[in-house]
């Protein structure tokens, strides 16, 4: 009895060293792509499911093609959870990768109306219609911030130049950031402040 036991348990030993000496199996499982995580995540955002979101794009590594507008991203979803230090943060990570991308110039200038620094705002959306001279309610946001300092005459000029732009731009020509705001609500809004003006 005592020979079957001991050799039951050489044979158990045995066995669980040929398992341990087997080499690891490599995972079926494809590496889902910085691409992949991107669109995923961009689909989720549309859906307005920022959790979900922020789940892809916190995946995206430094250094591929969609880092820098994952950070982006990344850092909008922050802002509405009132987290705008962070998304600073993640900001100036964006624009280490790529200085040319005008959505995170106007994202750190709502950050900085925010913070009650409309001086630096103001700066933020001048870069903004430097790289993109359509971004038309970066060029809203500034009209309004001249406004509020009483420049009168700088806001009436960005006011008529965000006016020009929706009037001359194609219909199929997507407006970005406009917080909801159709092209014909901002037009409107355009023209009733400036009829105030006058």
């Amino acid at each position: 009895q005592s020979i079957t036991k001991f050799t039951k348990h050489k044979t158990e030993y045995k066995n669980s060293k040929i398992i341990n000496e087997q080499p690891p199996q490599i995972s079926s499982e494809k590496k889902i792509s910085s691409k992949e995580l991107y669109e995923k995540g961009l689909t989720y955002l549309e859906e307005n499911k920022s959790e979900k979101a922020l789940e892809y794009f916190t995946k995206i590594e430094t250094g591929t093609p969609e880092s820098a507008e994952a950070r982006l991203y990344t850092a909008l979803i922050l802002v509405h959870k009132n987290k705008e230090i962070e998304a600073l943060d993640l900001c100036k990570e964006a624009l280490q990768e790529n200085k040319l991308l005008p959505e995170v110039y106007y994202l750190i200038g709502l950050i900085m109306e925010r913070l009650e620094k409309p001086k630096k705002a103001r700066k933020e959306y001048q870069k903004v219609l430097f790289l993109d001279e359509n971004f038309v309610i970066a060029r809203f946001n500034l009209a309004r911030l001249y406004q509020n300092e009483g420049n009168t005459e700088a806001a009436k000029r960005e006011y008529r130049n965000a006016l020009n732009t929706l009037n001359h731009l194609p219909k199929q020509f997507v407006l970005k950031f406009t917080g909801g705001y159709s092209r014909e609500n901002l037009k409107q809004m355009c023209v009733e402040i400036l009829q105030l003006f006058s």
